[in-house]
């Protein structure tokens, strides 16, 4: 089971080059050595490396979409989280950050 959701964890990342703004993860010289490391079953091998991806993206994200489609949670003395969010989730972090007064920008 491990293997088949890292399966598809790759091809959500590659899927990430159709999007706005887009991340071409194929492009980097790494991507072929971690899609055999997964094809291989060494997760553990390549978990770390995928997962910067991710960070990755949401930074380019945010950059992009900073207060209309991702929010900070939290601030930098008490430490913040960065989140991609619809409408939904935005409401829902804006009431539960108000309160609990904790900073939603």
């Amino acid at each position: 089971a491990g293997r088949l959701a890292y399966e598809d964890f790759l091809a959500r990342l590659r899927a990430l080059a159709t999007l706005d703004p887009p991340l071409d993860v194929t492009a980097a010289p790494r991507w072929p050595a971690l899609t055999s490391l997964v094809e291989a079953g060494r997760l553990d091998a390549a978990e770390d490396e995928l997962d910067a991806y991710v960070c990755a993206y949401v930074a380019i994200y945010h950059r992009r979409w900073h207060g209309r489609r991702s929010l900070v949670v939290g601030d930098v003395a008490s430490g913040y989280i960065v989140t991609p969010v619809d409408r939904e989730a935005e409401g829902a972090l804006r009431a539960w950050g108000a309160r609990l007064a904790v900073p939603v920008s």
